[in-house]
């Protein structure tokens, strides 16, 4: 499991209190190991990883207490997801590292 951080803008208010709010979001990503279930029993697995959680979110360098909207948290689990697939290793050489019997 790896960490990230990234930046996210979330708006909140009405007409007359509208105001842009910059967070700071660090939350852990493991990566998606899709299954194999093709060929002996032995050499199948199932699916692992593919989970983003978001440790802390602050706000001007302080622990923000205001809450993510369901679409504001599943987009922040998708930059912290693009952060892991710029920054992991390159899924063609974890397949070309593995061999079947």
């Amino acid at each position: 499991m790896s960490t990230y951080t990234v930046d996210f803008e979330v708006e909140r208010g009405g007409e007359e209190d509208y105001k842009v709010i910059q967070l700071q979001i660090t939350g852990h990503v493991s990566p998606y190991v899709p299954a194999y279930t093709s060929g002996l029993p032995e050499n199948c697995y199932p699916a692992e990883g593919g989970e983003a959680e978001i440790e802390v979110i602050l706000h001007e360098g302080k622990v923000w207490d205001g809450e993510l909207t369901e679409a504001e948290r599943e987009s922040v689990e998708a930059k912290l997801f693009e952060c892991m697939q710029e920054d992991g290793p390159d899924p063609d050489d974890y397949y070309d590292s593995r061999f079947d019997d």
